[in-house]
Order: structure tokens, then C-alpha cells, then sequence
């Protein structure tokens, strides 16, 4: 417990222990207080009375005694310090003598204690899932005593030393200290560039307190009366694949099972699976779980290391890959209210939740871009959709309210978001702007109907009205080819299949449209699109009968891919389309959106427009010549079927809870042809064959 000790930098706050942030630059600078004070164990004397009231009131008798702790250092970013000299087993007993320990200072009030909300934490806990062993150890280059352990994957987590010494000594006061890193750079030695925090890779970039390269670490102290080094590092997580482990002085070698890896999220169950024929597919499906499962410690994270930081952008782009394989209930609204909660005056939800003082391209009052602001409307929506839940669409209604408003009244600086993150195209960010905005608007309208609010006409209205605007300022209907009036894009994979995910393209013109987005793609043979424009893609190409392009697209393996990914070692998905060495994340879920397709194209499993808490599918997978056989299932329902190459044979089963309305497709063709069969709330696994016509 800290005790509200001022930072000695002086840099104008009271530091617990924890980070204080300063954005300057314009993004990602940290000023790291928490390397000024130790941590302090305390003992309190609490009294309470147990009522059936929702109030209890705790007290110290107005005494409270603290001391150095073993965990003298525990930084979110940097890591921690353990000094076994410093441990006192028994502190926690009633009758331990503390007389000698230090009286705790009261802190000032917080200016936040007349307007604060305390609210319950409605995420389960974070735990450690899966563990495993080192596959692999070395000695570091140009170093003794130095080794690397190598997890075999990149995760979230920690891990645990267990080295025997064999009666080899260690000094009092000796530091036994890990460093971790996503890569190796060539001649074997750890890279930590990529999982810096801040981007601090250089003395004054993170202010006085920070270090040079805020790279992460933990350190053991030891008492020198040890026989083996036992430590594993709480308080912390780092984001790794490779951990660096100094044991300089000490005549032992490292093996592998003294090394053992622990996965850490929060421990949402997991209610999605899916498999197939295709071995590639079945990796690209399993980088996406594991990534998902890295950035899942009360927010959904960018990256697991680096920032950490609840990016409206990024959760919008794979949150229904992620409602797909995990039950994300209580997640999800916890996400949202932390949104609605750091609401700007101005109506503006901000780029990050909880703020963190980044506003990129936003609408002013420090709000955030369009695109990541957007995330609140559309996943309240989809919550209600896959959960039934309507309380908090009732509880932000008045929220979501006032950042439409704002949105409408700055049309120019909705257009200047920032996009498809991460494409490689030319970014229509003029049209990826609007296109939000009247996504927007049809999911508050939707919220407003179901809320039985007198206002979703009128949204309504206003998304056609949009839809029009857009459509004039950008599709040439002649050619089909949406383009920005300056020139600057033009018939990009984005642009092209966006309109028609969403609904925008006049009926007339969509046949053009999809041509040149068909052009595109032929030319490209690569998904060269963003974070968001994977789902418009590949769904797009699904929708219009062209499942077998998206399964192409999506089974690359030359660059950009995921296949490419992994051909250079990834067991996560990375930042950007191309390898990074320096700079970018190598555990980054925002690439994600091909889970969402891989359930509801090829396995099927769509939730229906109309559904409340998941209660009407439609069952419709669309197969490829290429795939024999795929499985997937979402929450007790499932769907499983075979091709045989040859004959074309196609065989389908369907599971069903009795919660559930099922359309169910039965495919006849290669180009989204089908029979339909209704299934109204009767559980039961259901059986059809069909022979299908050639491609």
C-alpha cells in the first residue's frame, strides 16, 4: 500500500507507485514517476459492521504503521523488484509486533473525491490459463552468465525461475534480473525494441525519472542463504517471447524446464472454435486467439507491452471476431462505461478509454477520431444483439445522443479521421468518416427503436440523407469507381467494398462497384487494405458469391499476409502488414477481423439482424473448392461439413440449443446459392446433403 509520498521529480502530482503520463511530442512520451519511491507494506486495523445495506463503513482506529515491502518496485510498464531480504513472513499474523514500523501519513484529498464514481469491477478476474516450458535456451553473445530462454510463442504473462545452485553461493544483495523482448536480433541476443514502453528507446525522451530504454524487466534481490533461485514475478505482465535471464557470477547452466511460462487475461470463457481442412487457416485462426488473449487485462489493449492502451479504433475493428470466441458480456459493457465515463464536455468520446490524453484527428474537446469514436454506438448494438441486454443501451442512450449531435455539426472534421489504420493502400479516410458516421446513425436508430423512442425516424432519416451525400461526393456512377475529388484515392479495396458492406450503393450502381472492387482484387491478389477494411473485404467478397476470393485473399502466404506472418515465425498477429523490427508490435489483435469471417462465411454461424441475446441465426457457410472440410461453433450452436472434391458432394450438419431460431442455408452452388429450412426453437442436430454445381 502506498503511503502518497510526492514524487521526487517534482513533476507536479502525488505519486502511488503507479504512472504518471506526460504526453508530449503530441503522442506515446511517459513520464515514469514510479522508479522515485519504494513500495510500502502496510497494516491496518479495520473495523466494519455487516449490514444488509449496501453501505459498510471501514476504519483504522486511527492508526496505521508501514514498512518497505519485498515488492519494493512494481511499475505497469517496467516491471518489478523483489528483494528477498526485505521479507517479514508473519507481518499478516493479528499478534505480529509492528513497533517498529513507520507510521503512514494521511494523503490529501484527491480533487476528484466530491465528484467520483466508485463503481464495482465487473470483470472476473485475471488468471494465469495456460503454462508451458522454455523449448529452447542459450547463452546470450559476448556474455557469460547470460542466457536467453526462448517460450516458444508470444504471449502475455510472466514467468517462473527455478534454478537449482548446487551449492554454488549467491552474494547478499545480488541481483538476478530478466528482461523480456518480442525478437532476437541476428547474432542471438534479445531485441526489445519493439515492446518498448512510450517508444522511449533514448535518455530525456520520458522525462527525469524515466530510464534510457524503457525496456521491461524484473529483478530478484537475494539473501545469499539460497539453494535454488525461486522467483516469479507478481504485480506485473509483460508481453514476450523471449526472456533474458542474467545469472553473471554463478557457475550454473540454465535448461529449459527451469524456465516455465504463464498466460494471463482475464478469464472470460471461451464459447467459439473453429477447424477445417486447411492447416493454414486453422494457425491464422489460432494467431488470433492468442493475440485476443494477450490484450485482455480490463481493456482490450493495442499491444500487450508497449501502449496498452483501450483504443476505441481497435475494438470496433475485431470486437465481433472477439464476441465469436469468448463470452464478452461483462467485457464489453465495461469497455463501453469507461467510454461514456470519460465523455467530453463537448459530446466527444475520446480516441482511449480510460482517457490517457491522446485526441488524433478527433472532433475537438480533445474527443477522438470518428472512427474510434464510433465503437460506442455500434458495439452498445451488438452487445444487445449477441447478450440481450437493453439496460445499457438505456443508460448511454443520452450519451451516444450528444456525440451524434456533435458529429453532424463538424461534417469536416469527421472527414479527416484517420482511417483504415494501417493500410497500404492510399487511406480514404473522407469516405471512412462519413461511412462511420452513417453507421452510426443506423445504430442509434436501431438502439432508438428498441428503446421505443420517438427518435429513430429521425436517424433514420438522416443516415439516408448521409448515405446520399456520400454517393455524390465520391461514386462515379458511371464507372463504379469511388474516388476522392483531390485525387488522392480512387478505387481502393476500402473504398470499393466498404459502400456495399454497408449498404450505401445505390441498387443500380453496385454490379460497377463490385467490378472494380473485383479488379482490385485480381491485380493485388493480397488484402492491402486496414484494420477495418479486412471485414468490409473479405464479407463483401462473401456476400456477393465470391467466397472462394476471400479464402484466397485470406490464405496468402507471400507478402502482405497472414501466411507471411507466420513464414517469418509470428505465433501472434503484428501491427503492420510488413516485419518490424524497431518500432511495431508483433501482438497486435486489430488485424483480427478474418476470425469473424472464417465463423460467419465458412463455418456460417451469422447472427441475424433481428436478434435479441443471440436468439435467431442463420446457418449459411459458404464452401470453396478448396476445403474438404471446416467446423466451427459459437455458444452451443455448431456447424460442421464435408466436400468431396470429385463429386461435390457437400454434407452439413447443424446443432442447435432450443434458445434458438435458425435460418439454415443449405448451400447448392459455389456462389452463395441455397435451399433454406427453418428451424423454430427445437434443440437437435440436423442433417442435409446436397451435390453442388461446379465453380
Amino acid at each position: 500500500m502506498a503511503s502518497g509520498i510526492r514524487c521526487r521529480c517534482d513533476f507536479g502530482g502525488t505519486s502511488t507507485c503507479g504512472t504518471t503520463w506526460r504526453w508530449a511530442r503530441g503522442r506515446r512520451r511517459s513520464h515514469i514517476c514510479a522508479l522515485c519511491t519504494p513500495t510500502a507494506a502496510s497494516r491496518t486495523w479495520l473495523r466494519g459492521r455487516a449490514t444488509a445495506a449496501p453501505q459498510a463503513s471501514v476504519g483504522s482506529r486511527g492508526r496505521a504503521r508501514s514498512r518497505p515491502t519485498t515488492w519494493f518496485l512494481h511499475h505497469r510498464y517496467l516491471g518489478i523488484k523483489y528483494d528477498a531480504n526485505l521479507a517479514e513472513p508473519s507481518w499478516a499474523d493479528p499478534a505480529f509486533d509492528d513497533s517498529t514500523w513507520a507510521e503512514v501519513a494521511a494523503a490529501p484529498p484527491s480533487p476528484l473525491d466530491d465528484h467520483s464514481l466508485l463503481l464495482p469491477n465487473p470483470l472476473p478476474p485475471v488468471s494465469a490459463g495456460e503454462s508451458f516450458t522454455a523449448i529452447r535456451t542459450w547463452t546470450s553473445p559476448n556474455s557469460t552468465g547470460v542466457y536467453v530462454a526462448d517460450m516458444g510463442r508470444n504471449y502475455a504473462g510472466t514467468i517462473s525461475l527455478r534454478v537449482p545452485l548446487n551449492g554454488v553461493a549467491l552474494k547478499p544483495g545480488q541481483a538476478i534480473t530478466l528482461r523480456y523482448g518480442e525478437l532476437l536480433n541476428p547474432d542471438g541476443s534479445l531485441n526489445v525494441l519493439t515492446s518498448v514502453a512510450g517508444q522511449i528507446k533514448s535518455p530525456g525522451v520520458g522525462g527525469p525519472c524515466a530510464p534510457d530504454v524503457a525496456y521491461q524487466t524484473d529483478s530478484y534481490i537475494a539473501t545469499g542463504k539460497e539453494s535454488s533461485i525461486d522467483f516469479t514475478p507478481y504485480f506485473t505482465w509483460h508481453g514476450f517471447q523471449f526472456a533474458e535471464i542474467d545469472l553473471t557470477g554463478l557457475n550454473v547452466v540454465l535448461l529449459p524446464e527451469m524456465v516455465t511460462g504463464y498466460v494471463l487475461r482475464v478469464s472470460v470463457v471461451q464459447v467459439g472454435t473453429f477447424e477445417s481442412s486447411n492447416q493454414l487457416l486453422n494457425r491464422i485462426w489460432q494467431l488470433f486467439v492468442r493475440t485476443l488473449s494477450s490484450n485482455m487485462m480490463g481493456v482490450q489493449s493495442d499491444c500487450p507491452h508497449r501502449e496498452r492502451f483501450g483504443y476505441g479504433g481497435d475494438l470496433l475493428a475485431t470486437c465481433e471476431s472477439a464476441m465469436l470466441v469468448y463470452d464478452m458480456s461483462a467485457f464489453y459493457r465495461k469497455c463501453l462505461l469507461d467510454f461514456v465515463l470519460d465523455q467530453r464536455e463537448n459530446g466527444g468520446f475520446t480516441e482511449c478509454a480510460p482517457y490517457n490524453g491522446i485526441s488524433d484527428n478527433g472532433l475537438g474537446g480533445q474527443s477522438g477520431p470518428i472512427d474510434w469514436q464510433s465503437v460506442v454506438p455500434q458495439l452498445a448494438l451488438l452487445l444487445y444483439r449477441h447478450y440481450g441486454d437493453a439496460t445499457f443501451l438505456d443508460e448511454a442512450y443520452p450519451a451516444m445522443q450528444r456525440f451524434i449531435e456533435l458529429a453532424l455539426s463538424n461534417i469536416t472534421s469527421v472527414e479527416a479521421g484517420l482511417g483504415d489504420w494501417m493500410t497500404l493502400e492510399p487511406s480514404a479516410v473522407q469516405l471512412t468518416g462519413l461511412g462511420m458516421l452513417h453507421a452510426d446513425l443506423v445504430s442509434l436508430a436501431d438502439i432508438a427503436h428498441i428503446l421505443e423512442k420517438d427518435d429513430a425516424s429521425r436517424y433514420r432519416d438522416l443516415a439516408a440523407q448521409l448515405a446520399v451525400q456520400i454517393n455524390s461526393d465520391f461514386l462515379d456512377v458511371d464507372t463504379g469507381v469511388y474516388a476522392a475529388q483531390d485525387g488522392s484515392w480512387s478505387g481502393t479495396q476500402c473504398s470499393q467494398s466498404m459502400p456495399l458492406f454497408m449498404g450505401l450503393a445505390p441498387n443500380s450502381t453496385v454490379p460497377a462497384i463490385y467490378d472494380t472492387l473485383l479488379g482490385n482484387v485480381k491485380d493485388a491478389e493480397h488484402i492491402e487494405c486496414g484494420m477495418f477494411g479486412i471485414k468490409w473485404l473479405l464479407m463483401t467478397l462473401a456476400n456477393m458469391g465470391d467466397n472462394s476470393i476471400a479464402y484466397s485473399l485470406a490464405t496468402q502466404d507471400s507478402y502482405p499476409s497472414y501466411g507471411y506472418m507466420l513464414k517469418e515465425g509470428a505465433s501472434t498477429i503484428w501491427e503492420s502488414w510488413f516485419y518490424s523490427d524497431n518500432t511495431y508490435s508483433h501482438n497486435h489483435p486489430m488485424f483480427g477481423s478474418v476470425a469473424q469471417w472464417m465463423i460467419q462465411a465458412l463455418a456460417g454461424i451469422q447472427l441475424h439482424t433481428e436478434a435479441v441475446g443471440f436468439d435467431q441465426v442463420i446457418v449459411a457457410p459458404l464452401p470453396v473448392p478448396d476445403l474438404t472440410y471446416v467446423k466451427g461453433t459459437h455458444n452451443g450452436i455448431a456447424c460442421s461439413w464435408t466436400l468431396d472434391g470429385k463429386s461435390l458432394a457437400f454434407v452439413m450438419n447443424v446443432t442447435l440449443p432450443v434458445t434458438v431460431k435458425a435460418h439454415i442455408r443449405v448451400p447448392t452452388d459455389f456462389h452463395a446459392g441455397y435451399v433454406e429450412h427453418v428451424v423454430d426453437h427445437a434443440a437437435g442436430t440436423y442433417h442435409f446433403e446436397s451435390v453442388l454445381l461446379p465453380a
